[in-house]
């Protein structure tokens, strides 16, 4: 959390929220949201959190670069988690309207994803259906992303 911390964001807003489980009792809270497919990653986990970024500016006014802040910040937990030898996966399969009732998170809030943060299992823990999930998958070419001048 500490290398999110230090994410670059539009005019230093950190509009990026982390909302913690790593009791049993809050990450049950948790369970009760998360889709059951996606639970298979996330109920060994020894820590979830549910990142979340605020939408308005000090004034009140849209902030147009919080998901785009917030992006940063969890790419930056995840490099450093790696760096540290853990292993994160961000989970997008949960009930937003459900996280936000039993996380009683403000509307102000956009909720982005649940991010499983622990070391990495044995792939044997797994469903066969599940292991080739766990290989690195292909990249399509740095030219295809690449863009010169306008498309």
């Amino acid at each position: 959390m500490e290398a999110a911390r230090w994410a670059p964001s539009s005019s230093n807003l950190q509009p990026w929220r982390f909302i913690v489980a790593k009791t049993e009792e809050q990450k049950l809270k948790f369970q009760e949201f998360i889709k059951p497919n996606n639970r298979l990653w996330t109920d060994r986990a020894p820590v979830l959190a549910l990142i979340a970024s605020h939408k308005l500016r000090q004034d009140g006014q849209p902030n147009g670069a919080h998901a785009f802040d917030t992006g940063a910040a969890w790419a930056s937990i995840a490099l450093q988690a790696h760096l540290l030898g853990l292993a994160t996966r961000a989970v997008g399969g949960y009930d937003k309207d459900k996280a936000r009732q039993v996380l009683n998170v403000p509307d102000e809030y956009e909720l982005h994803a649940v991010i499983a943060l622990g070391y990495r299992g044995s792939r044997d823990a797994l469903p066969e259906e599940l292991r080739e999930r766990e290989e690195p998958n292909g990249r399509r070419p740095l030219t295809d992303s690449i863009i010169e001048g306008s498309f």
